[in-house]
């Protein structure tokens, strides 16, 4: 009888052992599976984005449970087991990743369709001084700088005012067209339009330098020179 006991006893928690893999299993694999589903579902909603050329509109808070993964809905909120907590951490992964890309694809829209700084460019004497009535500016500033060659420095002639971030107003470029015959320059002006600011600009070159000639500052030697 006790043999029979013990035979009975094991075979029994071989079955009960069984049957709790059995439906252990299946119970974990279905949460593998809504896992698996999230994160199938969050790259595919992501390439198909990639590939749709949609309008870009401000994300309101309204708008955000629209990115939220459908696989949320079959996880019961009072389910605290580590896959549920994963499917919930995928469908939140996937709505903070949609609403960024939208964020991001508004913004570069926004920023492309700023219009862009005009940048200063080289106008004829004609255009600054009136002899040319179809390029000339009447509601422009004019205004005249001296550029000393000497320690390249532009000032205002009339203030001796020292015209800094010429690059910002006058461009790059002026420097190298003096005597330019194509805007018919001669060696000692050039003349500069700023769209931007209203302002032309007519440049005066001079070989010296601003410090002599404005601050009276002259090295050792020139002062020797002329005692």
């Amino acid at each position: 009888m006790k043999i029979g006991y013990v035979i009975s006893f094991l075979v029994g928690g071989a079955i009960g052992t069984g049957l709790t893999y059995y439906f252990s299993h299946k119970h974990f694999k279905s949460r593998r599976d809504k896992e698996v589903s999230a994160l199938k579902e969050f790259y595919e909603k992501k390439e198909t984005k990639k590939s749709e050329e949609t309008e870009c509109h401000t994300i309101t808070e309204s708008e955000t449970n629209s990115y939220e993964s459908d696989s949320i809905t079959e996880v019961d909120d009072t389910d605290t087991s580590d896959e549920a907590q994963m499917i919930r951490d995928a469908a939140r992964f996937l709505e903070e990743a949609n609403i960024a890309a939208d964020e991001t694809a508004e913004k570069r829209k926004r920023n492309s369709k700023k219009t862009p700084k005009k940048k200063p460019y080289l106008i004829t004497p004609e255009a600054y001084n009136g002899d040319d009535d179809t390029q000339y500016r009447d509601d422009y500033k004019h205004l005249t700088l001296d550029y000393y060659e000497g320690d390249d420095i532009v000032c205002e002639s009339t203030t001796n005012e020292i015209f800094n971030n010429t690059g910002r107003w006058l461009g790059y470029v002026w420097k190298n067209h003096f005597g330019d015959e194509d805007f018919g320059y001669d060696n000692m002006s050039v003349f500069i339009r700023n769209d931007e600011t209203k302002v032309d600009y007519e440049i005066v070159r001079d070989s010296g330098y601003y410090s002599e000639a404005v601050l009276g500052i002259y090295p050792d030697d020139k002062e020797e020179d002329e005692e």
